[in-house]
């Protein structure tokens, strides 16, 4: 009886045992379940501005939010480039992203804007832009894709690189072949100067250049240090033609179903993110042009008529991508703050 008794109570205390560890299992599952995860995606190293704003807005939610929200960040296009990170933030799968505007022409014409070579002079005239009326209305013709702009992260300005010859003039380039991001403005932009425009992904360039695939390309001194891209490419020319700009994007359901209290103290982290990349823009631009120059690729500056030159041969664009950006946008960029 002795006996029947020890093993029923054995039998008992290991039942007690299993149901209490499930439930302390299922507690744990009910507050994963609840935390909030986001994740990041992007397409640059961890010392771009892309790469800063991810580490630093990761490292802000986790301070202040972390027992609610947690941030996964994905930086080189390690989990999708950034057309595949779009139709996944669209689809949910995904839920911000850091990319350039570019990438989002297909999605509405507006965004060639900031591609839009010499309209803008300096990255706090851009940051002002975008927060004015006709910023504000650009940065909302997104959201009838179920995404939402939270901010524009601005980079430094682009210049021209190729792997053929030194690039003083429009008419040096005709018949290289230079990379870009997406079609339409930017790609008449080379085309109309002679030069052949092969839309290809960041993921994609490095490799293209060193195979010859692409003689040019246009990025910042950033992109161009950061990338490496002065292993496979001999000239650079000055030229600041336009802004390397990057929206930071949500999907839109997932931001608007957010708790108030986490939304608000989002915002105010994606401000002081935004905050903090425009501080150290110019010091990363200093850091990456001492790279360049150390590298030894030969970097041209433009004498005032030689960049007028470029100017006037891009000028045509204004007339025709005016319409197909918005009147009402175009014309307040170009007339903003004159």
């Amino acid at each position: 009886m002795k006996k029947i008794l020890f093993i029923f109570t054995t039998i008992s205390m290991l039942l007690i045992a299993c149901s209490s560890n499930g439930n302390k299992t299922g507690e744990q599952d009910r507050k994963g379940n609840d935390a909030i995860t986001i994740k990041l995606v992007h397409e640059a190293s961890e010392d771009h501005p892309q790469g800063i704003g991810a580490d630093l807005f990761k490292e802000l939610v986790e301070e202040r939010l972390g027992e609610s929200v947690e941030v996964e960040v994905y930086p080189n296009s390690s989990l999708f480039d950034i057309d595949e990170g779009l139709e996944a933030l669209q689809a949910g799968n995904i839920q911000m992203l850091s990319g350039p505007t570019a990438a989002l022409v297909g999605m509405d014409p507006a965004y060639q804007l900031y591609n839009m070579p010499f309209l803008f002079e300096s990255t706090e005239q851009l940051r002002n832009f975008d927060k004015s009326e006709e910023g504000l209305l650009l940065r909302s013709k997104i959201e009838k894709n179920n995404l939402k702009i939270l901010s524009t992260w601005f980079g430094n300005f682009k210049q021209i690189t190729n792997s053929k010859r030194p690039v003083n003039s429009p008419k040096d380039l005709e018949g290289l072949k230079m990379r870009v991001m997406a079609g339409g403005l930017l790609e008449e932009q080379y085309t109309m100067l002679g030069a052949s425009a092969v839309v290809l992904p960041y993921s994609e360039l490095y490799m293209a250049l060193q195979q010859g695939t692409i003689d040019g390309q246009e990025n910042s001194f950033t992109e161009i240090a950061t990338a490496n891209l002065f292993e496979v490419q001999d000239y650079l020319t000055v030229t600041n033609h336009a802004p390397g700009s990057y929206p930071f994007i949500t999907n839109k359901e997932f931001w608007d179903g957010l708790p108030e209290d986490i939304k608000v103290e989002l915002e105010t982290i994606i401000d002081e993110v935004e905050e903090e990349i425009a501080s150290v823009v110019s010091d990363i631009e200093a850091r990456d042009l001492q790279t360049l120059e150390d590298s030894g690729i030969e970097i041209t500056t433009l004498s005032t008529e030689e960049l007028e030159a470029f100017k006037e041969a891009m000028n045509p664009l204004y007339d025709q991508y005016r319409e197909s950006i918005g009147a009402d946008i175009f014309d307040a960029a170009l007339n903003f703050g004159k």
